[in-house]
């Protein structure tokens, strides 16, 4: 009998830890998914912060270029939007730079065919006036603040769903 006893004491030990190992690890997961859920909800939070931010900048601009702290704020926007502009630039440049060795590589074209770097010129000729020509507005990602097309279902910046 006392082997059985003593069988069964270890069996209960280990059923037992077996079950609070269990539990500490649904413990962690259920942490873990809540956790994952604030961050969200926070990334979202914060993209609607700065969505207001935009918003008030674009309404305000007039009255915060008066403002000492604001000017100094909006200045640099001013500064950071020139380094976008020239960075998009040499974005243009180095991919045509890439399309041209690319076709030289590829060696001469068929009668008949176009060459790489004409189609995607054309493309960007015709989304170019959509977006500045046109002023088609822009949907603002809830989760990083990213503009996107307004015909998008998934932010290009952070993949966050977008809202209809």
């Amino acid at each position: 009998m006392a082997f059985k006893e003593s069988l069964g004491n270890v069996w209960g030990k280990a059923k037992s830890g077996t079950m609070a190992v269990s539990l500490e690890a649904k413990k962690k997961m259920k942490e873990s998914s809540i956790k994952g859920e604030i961050s969200s909800l926070e990334a979202k939070m914060n993209g609607v912060f700065t969505q207001i931010g935009r918003e008030a900048y674009e309404s305000l601009s007039g009255a915060l270029a008066q403002n000492e702290k604001t000017k100094e704020l909006s200045d640099s926007l001013g500064e950071i939007k020139d380094q976008i502009a020239a960075k998009e630039k040499e974005l243009e440049d180095e991919m045509a730079r890439f399309d041209k060795e690319i076709a030289e590589v590829k060696g001469p074209q068929k009668a008949g065919e176009t060459a790489p770097t004409e189609e995607p010129k054309a493309e960007e000729q015709d989304e170019q006036p959509k977006e500045e020509g046109q002023g088609e507005s822009k949907k603002i990602c809830t989760n990083c603040g990213a503009p996107n097309s307004p015909e998008v279902a998934f932010c290009g910046s952070c993949g966050a769903k977008m809202e209809k």
